[in-house]
């Protein structure tokens, strides 16, 4: 009888690979994964399986895709159970890959190396990765045997360095999104593979400006292949204003429960909705004229948000009474980010001046260090691992700063300015855009230790600037959209993150000033500045559909779109009317 051995992932794949998160597509089912476990115990033979559990009553189908590299066979079993991997012609290069997709588009990932039969190299018996909703620390665990029984090392990396060691081990990420976590099992003399993706929901309900590190408008990656086109409800929060802050708009925040939540540029007041029908719950006044910056919800709800010109962070509690607030003593247009640890990370626009701020969850101060900021920030901060910031200033530079104590670790000076913030990929590639006003500006991606990966000019139809963030998917695309012909034209653009190679293209009769969303089953969604909103196939980035809001010209800026947990996308302009599609 041939030896079976189990790939289990039980748990709902719905967020990605490894993850252990909450979720629902009306807010009350959740799911809780508690793992993946990923064996590779290989004989002549062997029989893999791989097993699911989820508490959604919804998600029992799954689409299982094995691959093989090189020299093994894999047969289906007929009861579509597992697979049979058989050896063939096997080499010491040959992997085994597992996806998964659920009912709803998620994907879940995994590999590990197949020693071919008779290797001295350690077999990687399992690979475990489990995290919490709202998680400390994501468990690490693996088991592994040697043929000659030598003791083993178990290394776990994240871009590539160290995070833990040993078979059993923890570790926090920065922020909520995509890692790749590779296992290395060595006997001092061979060295065996193990690699999972894993989405990290974190520790807070709306960490970053975009939802999460990868900026895709959600916490987590959500499927809407299910949504028309059409509006769903349209409610008034707040009168018409585009003046503040080149036009850049409070993206629209969620909390736990839904809740959506906009800073208004025109009154200064931070408004509460409800996702049910758009009704105000609560609004609050801060001493701004107008907010310019996102609000980002921690794990307990609580509620951080900058007014403008006051210079204020105000900390509020879910029922929108204000808890404290800091004083900057200058202007704040960047969102606040929330770091691992629950501390509050914002920078300043206060030119040559300018500071990164570090608060702790009560108000008071961590550190404040003018790091040698060279200009104003309209960035929102992102991290590395747990603790690593990037922040970018106007001056073209970008940083990565330790979080403990605000030091800087290292710089990299690019193009010019831009208010797009730093975004990152699953491998801690950084992506970050300039705005030049000319053919000069560029995209670029860098490396985690500060080194330019590579950089683009769109092939050659950048020729003005981008403004606003990238997001980027689990796939390896990068999707960014930019100014063209003297700013009054724009475009939508696909790049593959190792090399910069445009995939594709999707020309807009107006530039786009906001960042886009991005769902689980591969629709990207833009808003133009002519009043268009797009859903777009990423595959090749044809159109699927378009929605044209009813707004005047003069009042046609759009806010960044946020992917909402009942399925519909949220999207604003100039008129203060937030509108629900789907």
């Amino acid at each position: 009888m041939l030896p079976t051995r189990r790939i289990l992932m039980p748990g709902c794949v719905l967020f990605g690979i490894l993850t252990l998160n909450a979720c629902g597509g009306d807010g009350t089912a959740e799911r809780f994964p508690q793992g993946y476990l990923l064996t590779s115990s290989l004989f002549e033979s062997a029989i893999l399986q791989a097993e699911f559990q989820t508490e959604h009553p919804s998600a029992t189908r799954f689409q299982k895709d094995w691959a093989v590299t090189h020299g093994w066979r894999i047969e289906q079993l007929q009861d579509d159970s597992g697979i049979q991997l058989i050896p063939e012609i096997a080499s010491v290069n040959d992997e085994l890959h597992l996806k998964v997709s659920d009912y709803y588009g998620a994907q879940a990932r995994g590999r590990v190396s197949l020693p071919p039969p008779g290797s001295a190299a350690p077999l990687i018996e399992h690979l475990l990765i489990s995290a919490r909703p709202i998680a400390e620390a994501l468990r690490l665990e693996a088991g592994a045997s040697d043929p000659q029984s030598s003791p083993l090392q178990y290394d776990w990396l994240y871009a590539g360095t160290s995070v833990a060691s040993g078979a059993r081990a923890t570790w926090t990420p920065g922020l909520a999104g995509q890692y790749r976590i590779d296992l290395q099992v060595s006997n001092g003399q061979q060295t065996s593979l193990g690699q999972v993706d894993l989405n990290y929901t974190g520790y807070a309900a709306w960490p970053f400006f975009l939802g999460n590190r990868q900026g895709i408008g959600s916490l987590y990656p959500q499927s809407t292949s299910g949504m028309r086109g059409e509006l769903n409800w349209e409610a008034a929060f707040s009168s018409n204003n585009c003046s503040v802050s080149n036009n850049f708009q409070s993206a629209i925040a969620m909390a736990a429960d839904g809740t959506l939540y906009i800073g208004s540029s025109a009154d200064g007041r931070l408004y509460a909705l409800s996702a049910l029908d758009g009704h105000t719950l609560w609004s609050f006044q801060t001493d701004s004229a107008s907010i310019a910056a996102t609000p980002v919800v921690a794990a307990d709800g609580t509620i951080y948000v900058s007014g403008y010109d006051s210079g204020h962070i105000y900390a509020l509690d879910p029922d929108g009474q204000m808890r404290w607030r800091y004083a900057t003593g200058t202007q704040v247009t960047a969102a606040a980010t929330i770091g691992p640890d629950g501390s509050i990370y914002v920078g300043t626009l206060n030119g040559v001046n300018s500071v990164l701020i570090a608060l702790n969850p009560d108000g008071t101060e961590k550190w404040a260090v003018p790091f040698a900021l060279a200009d104003i920030t309209r960035s929102a901060v992102n991290f590395g691992d747990q603790d690593t910031l990037y922040v970018r200033d106007y001056s073209g530079r970008l940083y990565a700063v330790d979080a403990r104590d605000g030091s800087e670790r290292w710089q990299i000076l690019l193009g010019g300015y831009s208010g797009a913030s730093p975004i990152v990929d699953a491998e801690g590639t950084i992506y970050i855009a300039s705005f030049t006003g000319d053919a000069s500006s560029r995209f670029y991606a860098v490396t985690p230790d500060g080194q330019l990966k590579w950089e683009s000019d769109l092939d050659g139809y950048l020729n003005y600037g981008i403004g606003a963030s990238a997001s980027v998917d689990a796939e390896g695309t990068v999707y960014i959209a930019s100014w063209e012909n003297g700013g009054w034209d724009g475009g939508v653009y696909a790049l593959d993150t190792e090399t910069g190679q445009v995939k594709w293209r999707f020309p807009t009769e107006a530039n786009i000033q906001s960042s886009m969303a991005l769902s689980s089953d591969g629709i990207l969604y833009v808003a133009t500045k002519d009043r268009m909103f797009y859903a777009l196939n990423t595959e090749d980035g044809s159109e699927r559909w378009h929605y044209e809001l009813d707004v005047s010209a003069g009042l046609d800026t759009l806010s960044p779109p946020s992917i909402g947990r009942n399925g519909s996308v949220y999207v604003y302009a100039c008129d203060g009317i937030l509108r629900a599609i789907h």
